[in-house]
């Protein structure tokens, strides 16, 4: 529970009204813990209220207690002199945000994010979808605490180059964008598990890419691949491909170096045969080939190579 001096000063916050942010650290009483916070984090919480991308919800009593256990807050400008007056809207925000994991700004039409994004320093997730944005701010390179971006549906030509300054992710969604490639630094991201390139445009991948030795699901459906990606068959961690609608007619036989894959999406492709190398796949648990042109002796050789995997034929039929 709450102590009454602890609820006098929620029900003060929750009150709606203008207030000094001076009044509420006194009303704190801190005295152990210190924290500083720039004017840069007031300007972001800003933002996020007026673009109606914040929703303040009623803190628990142990969140509320671990607010108010933050000793000392600070709120300064630049010049150390000007007071600060915010909404109470606002200030709320700001203590809820102060520990922020996630933070969901899709579907919102932006073209642009804030400059004083990276402020967030402790934010894990990050899903941006479904806007307008064809680049990122310089400071979100410095967003390195990031495990989780989702990108997908924006209008991206290229990748922007502070992406591959987040050496944590491990899950990213750039589908449903208009990328042609990946840049060469695109092979830093070494902690990457899961990647979705999904309807774009790519066409080539850079050598690098073979170093990338945490990926397991990769996704690059729905491109404009015509040849299997060279250099894909040296992620050996890979678990989950799509490559399917593409216009790729052949397999390679490296791609028994993929032992650990367990499911293969081929379907929608131009494809007839597959090479006997694919009975190495010993780990395989379904492969999909709908919309091919396999024949029957084919689908014969696959089923005898692979008698512990479930194939979708190019009639639909799984044997």
């Amino acid at each position: 529970m709450l102590s009454p001096e602890e609820q006098s000063i929620v029900n003060f916050i929750r009150s709606g009204d203008d207030m000094n942010i001076e009044l509420a650290l006194q009303l704190m009483k801190v005295d152990k813990r210190y924290m500083r916070i720039q004017v840069q984090y007031k300007n972001l919480f800003t933002w996020l209220v007026q673009h109606k991308l914040l929703e303040y919800t009623d803190a628990t009593e142990d969140k509320i207690k671990a607010i108010l256990g933050l000793e000392k807050v600070v709120f300064q400008l630049d010049d150390h002199k000007t007071p600060i007056k915010v909404n109470t809207k606002i200030l709320k925000s700001l203590y809820l945000m102060l520990n922020l994991k996630q933070l969901a700004l899709l579907n919102q039409g932006m073209n642009r994010l804030p400059e004083s994004l990276n402020e967030l320093e402790s934010l894990l997730v990050l899903n941006c979808s479904g806007n307008r944005l064809a680049k990122l701010p310089k400071s979100m390179a410095k967003m390195d605490h990031l495990r989780v971006l989702l990108m997908g549906g924006n209008t991206f030509k290229e990748l922007p180059m502070g992406i591959t300054k987040l050496s944590n992710l491990t899950l990213l969604d750039l589908g449903r964008n208009q990328l042609e490639g990946l840049p060469e630094a695109f092979s830093d991201l070494t902690a990457l598990k899961w990647l979705n390139l999904h309807g774009n445009a790519v066409t080539t991948f850079p050598a690098s890419i073979g170093r990338l030795i945490q990926l397991e699901h990769l996704s690059l459906a729905d491109n404009n691949l015509f040849d299997f990606p060279e250099y894909l068959d040296r992620i050996a961690s890979l678990k989950v491909l799509h490559l399917d609608k593409n216009q790729l007619k052949n397999i390679p036989a490296t791609i028994k170096n993929l032992k650990q894959l367990e499911e293969l999406y081929l379907g929608d492709n131009k494809i007839r045969f597959l090479p006997f190398e694919m009975s190495e796949l010993t780990n395989l648990k379904w492969l999909d080939l709908t919309g091919n042109f396999i024949g029957e002796e084919q689908q014969f050789l696959l089923k005898k190579w692979l008698p512990n995997c479930k194939i979708k034929l190019a009639d639909g039929m799984v044997v």
